[in-house]
């Protein structure tokens, strides 16, 4: 008679729409485990980082592990080798940072055909991130002049040089 109760086959009227009331639950209840149970599984299936993200986090540990790089090629200068050894080292920083970054010199070259050599390496150092004392010590300039040089260039790419603007500008570009 239970198996009866549920599909409205009962005696009298009040068992038939207690019958239809639970048959509609049921049937809800049903409905809803579907749904949650479809909505974990969804949910399983994404990644917990968006792309945006990963590709974030992977530019900075590429940069990370470049600066090291970097620091590593330049402790290696010396005073007798100078010259010839650090042209080679920037022809290398400039291969590496077009592999990583899109060709990131040729587009400045490009876009900006009056930059000189030293505002690209200028520019290649803040695209990587490198902070004011690495780039005085790479560039072998004050903090001063780095300002002066920063300002420049920043008139050069037609921004305003506040506020970082000119590092998120080359970050961007």
């Amino acid at each position: 008679m239970g198996l009866f109760f549920l599909f409205g086959f009962g005696n009298n009227e009040s068992d038939q729409i207690f019958a239809w009331y639970s048959t509609i639950c049921i049937f809800l209840l049903l409905i809803i485990l579907f749904l949650s149970s479809t909505l974990y599984l969804e949910r399983k299936k994404k990644p917990d980082n968006p792309p945006e993200k990963d590709k974030a986090i992977k530019a900075r540990a590429n940069n990370e592990m470049f600066q090291k790089k970097i620091n590593k090629q330049f402790e290696e200068i010396n005073a007798d080798s100078l010259n010839t050894s650090f042209s080679h080292r920037w022809d290398w920083l400039k291969k590496e940072i077009d592999r990583l970054h899109n060709h990131f010199t040729v587009r400045l070259k490009v876009c900006f055909p009056n930059l000189s050599e030293d505002e690209i390496r200028l520019c290649c150092l803040i695209r990587i991130e490198t902070d004011t004392h690495g780039i005085t010590k790479y560039l072998n300039i004050s903090k001063e002049y780095l300002r002066t040089k920063k300002s420049r260039l920043a008139k050069k790419f037609k921004i305003r040089n506040c506020k970082k603007q000119l590092e998120h500008f080359i970050r961007d570009f």
